[in-house]
């Protein structure tokens, strides 16, 4: 059984340094003590902010701040999301989302329902818009690939829609679908001995 549990909810994690994790489990009508899970180590350090914006009423319970950070990790860069109750300074969701190129600056705009988009570039030619809401939940995650013209890019109307730009949707399953399906130099006809 698999149970996961975001401590960041229950534990105070704000402040930089190394913590320790460790699951304790009681079973229900078990006369035995709890079972105790192998430690979990992991480090809280800062990250670069690339963009953050506020939303909702200044100083009210509603009023949160987007953050989007950047990581350089050992050996990737991985890019975060993350949602403070600006009232109170409680982070309310911090999630990856996923490594990130960093040749190229990610884009980030608010649309009418102040849902962050986010495009940003994961391999050299393979780009990945986000949609996080302002609970942290993400609602869309597509992949595209750069268009014949113009730099990819979040275009923002009058009414208030986030459009991504100079890009042609990509497929990953399609795609593989599709290479599936072609002949390799190795394969051989039928007819042939």
């Amino acid at each position: 059984m698999t149970k996961k549990i975001p401590i960041s909810e229950y534990y105070d994690l704000s402040r930089f340094g190394r913590y320790r994790a460790v699951a304790y489990v009681k079973i229900l009508g078990s006369d035995r003590d709890a079972f105790r899970s192998p430690h979990q180590q992991f480090l809280i350090t800062s990250g670069r902010t690339i963009f953050s914006q506020k939303i909702g009423l200044p100083n009210t319970s509603n009023a949160r701040k987007y953050d989007v950070i950047m990581f350089n990790g050992s050996d990737i860069s991985e890019i975060y999301v993350k949602i403070v109750n600006d009232y109170t300074g409680q982070t309310i969701s911090c999630k990856a989302l996923s490594p990130i190129q960093t040749f190229r600056d990610p884009k980030a705009a608010l649309d009418r329902n102040n849902n962050l988009h986010l495009l940003y570039l994961v391999t050299p030619t393979l780009y990945i818009h986000h949609v996080v809401t302002p609970t942290g939940k993400i609602v869309k995650r597509n992949y595209h690939k750069q268009g014949a013209i113009g730099e990819p890019r979040l275009d923002s109307f009058a009414n208030g829609e986030v459009k991504v730009a100079g890009t042609v949707l990509y497929d990953p399953k399609k795609a593989r679908k599709e290479a599936a399906k072609q002949k390799k130099l190795s394969d051989r006809p039928n007819f042939v001995y």
